[in-house]
């Protein structure tokens, strides 16, 4: 599955998505610069039974010369190949809603519905997405998908990658919503963290088990210690809708290092705590 949320653009009938620092001033420059829907579909791998791409990106045409993609949205993909799906956030030729909170209507309706906890078919969720979508927006903004589906696809509530393990009854309950402190230090007795009673964390032999709302994972090893990216992340929805996400760090030269976590909501930090885990030692 790929997500695809941002800027899109059609020229003769061909869809450009567009990296946040396009500057494109021609056809030929959109070229250089994006990337098609074509090429996505080619990068599908060959024997995957479902291949899903989501583009949130009918929006308004973002360039102010409007020579480039004159008209409004996304074009009808056509897509060739037998079990790939395109859902679009808004039907072709016509933009999507921003919206007036920090998420579209599209992106609000889609985390709601591919977040159940119960067991849903694909084609189920699509038609609960567009009417979210319909019914949020009154009408203005319907969702569209084209492609072709050969096989039934039942979508369920991840438990974790191979081998993971479902973590204890939480001992330590970390509210950062209006929390004062801005740094937390825990014991390391406790087996797990709970955050905002929405996500809990805690540590397996190769890493941590993180799960929240519709999602669960494996971190492993490599990517806490990733010195290049600084650690790695979880993102995950709040109870309120919003953008959120955790953010595990060690330190790979400390050989007693521990577990350092970030809490972030709409991007701003709530709280960065030491969980006292010894981690990946």
């Amino acid at each position: 599955m790929v997500y695809f949320a941002g800027h899109g653009v059609q020229i003769e009938n061909v869809n450009y998505l567009l990296p946040v620092d396009s500057r494109a001033t021609s056809p030929d420059t959109v070229a250089d610069t994006g990337i098609t829907l074509g090429d996505i579909e080619a990068a599908f791998h060959p024997t995957a039974k479902a291949k899903l791409l989501i583009a949130d990106a009918c929006r308004d045409n973002p360039f102010a010369t409007r020579s480039i993609g004159a008209k409004r949205g996304l074009a009808r993909a056509g897509l060739k190949t037998p079990g790939m799906v395109a859902l679009y956030s808004a039907h072709p030729d016509t933009v999507a809603l921003d919206g007036a909170q920090k998420n579209s209507p599209f992106a609000r309706a889609f985390a709601s519905v591919f977040s159940s906890n119960e067991p849903l078919s694909l084609s189920d969720a699509f038609v609960g997405l567009v009417n979210e979508v319909s019914r949020s927006t009154d009408q203005r903004q319907v969702p569209y998908w084209e492609g072709s589906l050969t096989e039934h696809i039942e979508l369920r509530a991840s438990t974790g990658g191979q081998g993971a393990k479902v973590c204890q009854a939480p001992m330590a309950n970390v509210s950062t919503l209006g929390k004062s402190e801005e740094w937390l230090g825990l014991s390391g007795k406790d087996k797990a963290i709970d955050i905002d009673n929405r996500v809990q964390v805690c540590p397996q032999p190769d890493g941590i088990y993180v799960s929240g709302p519709g999602l669960a994972t494996n971190v492993s090893c490599k990517q806490i210690l990733d010195p290049e990216n600084g650690g790695s992340g979880f993102h995950y929805a709040s109870a309120d809708g919003d953008a959120s996400h955790l953010w595990f760090y060690a330190d790979p030269d400390d050989s007693a290092r521990t577990l350092q976590m970030g809490v972030y909501h709409n991007d701003a930090q709530a709280i960065w705590m030491d969980t006292g885990w010894p981690i990946c030692r």
